[in-house]
């Protein structure tokens, strides 16, 4: 490889960028063989077996993502990007189509079965991995109820989404581009953030119910109670739905996904079940439904949304230049004037949506948003009963409480569970008087 060429440019970043992940991936291993005690706030909720198994399943899992990042993204995506594997899968995808007797000059043809390529490689690159964490890792843990056909199954099933979705998405994407698209870029920015919009609001609708199978509550007392915490908070409940998960795994959750009148807070049917002290109460489950309709409240969804949009503001920027300079597809390997879109939004993606201190910054909205959805909760005084649900959801899951401030900073979506207790512990008083400078029609 020429060390001027923007191949080296690339591999050097993502290098970086990986190293970095190791480097915090580490960290953490080292807090979870150094955390031997129960924290000092959770040695009345926890018992020291529970704590014990939560850690091991923890470093565990760390170690499997270590030795996943290791083989997956460093040595094999190194070896892609030092080798050249998009611009000789793109022109193995043209001699493909020229096999077939098309047109091997027409971008759209070459990008379609580009794309299919690529998806039955990541297929390759990822299953054994997550068939290891699923069959290995999770059974050991007593986590797993799938069978080897329900996974073989539900992974195909998301390749032929890919497929049926995702591909004609990029095609006519290339095709907007290859018109003229990039003299508008805010037409093509507007096409994409309704495209993903629309996806987000169907996707509960349309994509969910091919995985997972949902039914309405049955227990008849809980759904009572879920009627007049939805009278009182104004909340249609009619779109509170249970997913039948016991068939994957045991792991607990709850959720709340779509847009508009399609959107819908969705339980586990783990989370319902009462065979336990460890299981949660009625006033448990309110709890985190408040939680839940807390992020609608907040119109949390769509300040997401934005943010995203905010992302794909840039990445189409970066994609522009890139598209427009020949020298970067010359420097690829590509004879000149041979410019493939989906190989400049692949680098520029990335380049972006894969930047670590992107991941940071969107990492620390969603922070945010938990803390608000909390404090909505304790707002209509449902604290403690949050407080109870998040320890028992935690130990349900063998969560470990203890992490590092910088790996949780890039890993995690919410705020650890330390960090929601110590937000839910402050003195009332305090609490409320913060609450009181907060417009009541926000809530």
């Amino acid at each position: 490889m020429n060390f001027a060429s923007v191949g080296c440019w690339l591999l050097i970043l993502h290098l970086f960028q990986n190293f970095i992940e190791l480097f915090l991936r580490y960290k953490q291993l080292k807090v979870f063989e150094e955390t031997l005690d129960v924290p000092a706030e959770l040695v009345e909720f926890i018992p020291e077996e529970t704590f014990e198994l939560s850690r091991s399943y923890g470093l565990h899992k760390e170690l499997l993502n270590i030795v996943r990042l290791l083989v997956v993204d460093i040595v094999i995506g190194g070896a892609e990007i030092y080798y050249g594997m998009l611009t000789i899968m793109w022109m193995k995808a043209q001699e493909i189509v020229s096999v077939m007797q098309l047109n091997g000059s027409n971008e759209v043809l070459v990008s379609l079965v580009f794309v299919l390529l690529l998806f039955v490689y990541a297929f390759i690159k990822e299953t054994p991995f997550l068939f290891f964490k699923t069959f290995v890792l999770e059974e050991k843990y007593g986590f797993n109820n799938q069978t080897l056909n329900f996974f073989m199954g539900e992974q195909l099933m998301t390749l032929k989404l890919k497929v049926i979705y995702i591909t004609p998405l990029l095609c006519s994407l290339v095709i907007a581009v290859k018109v003229g698209a990039m003299k508008h870029p805010l037409g093509l920015w507007l096409f994409c953030a309704i495209f993903e919009f629309v996806a987000l609001m169907l996707f509960p609708i349309l994509v969910m119910p091919l995985f997972d199978s949902f039914r309405s509550l049955e227990d008849e007392t809980l759904k009572e109670s879920i009627n007049d915490l939805g009278a009182k908070l104004k909340v249609n409940t009619d779109n509170i739905a249970v997913i039948h998960s016991k068939i994957r795994s045991k792991h607990t959750d709850a959720f709340i996904t779509g847009f508009w009148k399609y959107s819908r807070i969705v339980i586990y049917d783990t989370l319902l079940s009462k065979q336990s002290d460890k299981d949660l109460q009625d006033s448990e489950i309110l709890a985190i439904l408040v939680h839940e309709i807390g992020h609608f409240k907040h119109y949390h969804l769509y300040i997401a949304f934005l943010a995203s949009q905010l992302v794909l503001g840039i990445f189409l920027m970066v994609f522009g230049q890139m598209y427009h300079n020949t020298c970067f597809f010359v420097n690829l390997g590509l004879p000149y004037g041979n410019r493939p879109v989906l190989l400049a939004m692949i680098i520029s993606k990335s380049l972006i949506c894969g930047n670590i201190n992107t991941t940071f910054l969107l990492n620390a909205l969603s922070r945010k948003m938990e803390y608000e959805a909390d404090r909505f909760a304790k707002k209509h005084g449902y604290g403690p009963q949050l407080k109870n649900a998040l320890v028992k959801n935690s130990m349900t899951n063998l969560a470990f409480p203890v992490y590092d401030k910088h790996y949780s900073a890039r890993f995690h979506l919410q705020p650890t569970l330390l960090q929601r207790l110590e937000y839910l512990k402050e003195k009332d008083e305090g609490f409320m008087a913060k609450i009181e400078e907060t417009p009541e029609e926000l809530f």
